[in-house]
């Protein structure tokens, strides 16, 4: 599965310039591939942007979670589910 990145950064501009490439890394929130022998090494994402996919990442852990518990005839009570999701939007958003 390939990933397109709509911004690329080589090692060697990186070294030279990570003040000014976390900057607009910042700014655009979007992730950056950096490049090594034309080929992506890694990627640079910002830390808003590294929280935000990790908390979605939890969410559907919790979610696929939920399923499998569902299919084994598990059940919880809606008002302390409710009170767990609630908990967790305020931890995210604080």
């Amino acid at each position: 599965m390939g990933m397109r990145f709509s911004a690329t950064v080589s090692v060697k501009d990186l070294q030279h310039d990570t003040g000014a490439i976390l900057e607009e890394l910042g700014a655009s929130n979007q992730p950056t591939a950096v490049v090594q022998d034309d080929r992506a090494a890694a990627v640079l994402v910002s830390i808003g942007a590294w929280e935000k996919a990790e908390a979605e990442r939890e969410l559907l852990q919790r979610l696929a979670k939920g399923e499998t518990e569902i299919a084994s005839g598990a059940s919880h009570d809606l008002d302390e589910v409710l009170a767990e999701a609630d908990r967790l939007l305020h931890t995210r958003s604080a």
